[in-house]
């Protein structure tokens, strides 16, 4: 694993030797140094990834993830709010929408971004949908919000019924 984060991280560099404006090279960087933690170098390429592509919801969403993740409630909350508008049809970004609503503690919050992810085929929906039940105070078993997110899964695509059937 380490030699592709290497592969990746070269890679990176070498597409922003070429072009230091690319938002993309950016969010690559940013995601590797999000690995180990505390690394201060991944909200500082992350925040230049959105300076550079202001539009580009994929950067103001790895910004809100990471922020999220060192403990910055309401900035990482701010950014993927901003994702949110820029691509509100988004999977990936509705799922971090409930993980921040989760982080608030806002149930009818985190239960519309369950709906949404759901719908929109984001694997993360039945995540979504437990932390609803957390934040509500209500105990499900994992299995239970498994079960349930594979039968909702199942509604949405036959290619995508049989990835989840494979899960079972």
């Amino acid at each position: 694993m380490e030699q592709v984060r290497g592969r990746v991280r070269a890679d990176a560099l070498r597409a922003l030797e070429l072009n230091p404006g690319d938002s993309d090279a950016w969010i690559a960087l940013g995601s590797l140094n999000s690995r180990p933690s505390g690394n201060p170098d991944s909200i500082e390429a992350l925040a230049r990834a959105v300076q550079l592509g202001p539009r580009n919801s994929a950067a103001h969403q790895r910004l809100g993830e990471r922020l999220l993740s060192l403990g910055y409630i309401e900035r990482g909350a701010h950014a993927v709010a901003t994702a949110l508008e820029l691509d509100p049809l988004s999977g990936a970004v509705n799922s971090v929408q409930g993980l921040v609503c989760a982080l608030q503690r806002r149930v009818d919050c985190i239960q519309r971004a369950a709906r949404t992810a759901a719908a929109l085929g984001s694997p993360r929906a039945g995540q979504i949908e437990a932390w609803a039940h957390l934040a509500a105070g209500e105990r499900r078993s994992a299995a239970q919000v498994r079960e349930r997110s594979l039968r909702a899964a199942e509604r949405l695509t036959p290619a995508r019924a049989a990835v989840f059937a494979a899960m079972r």
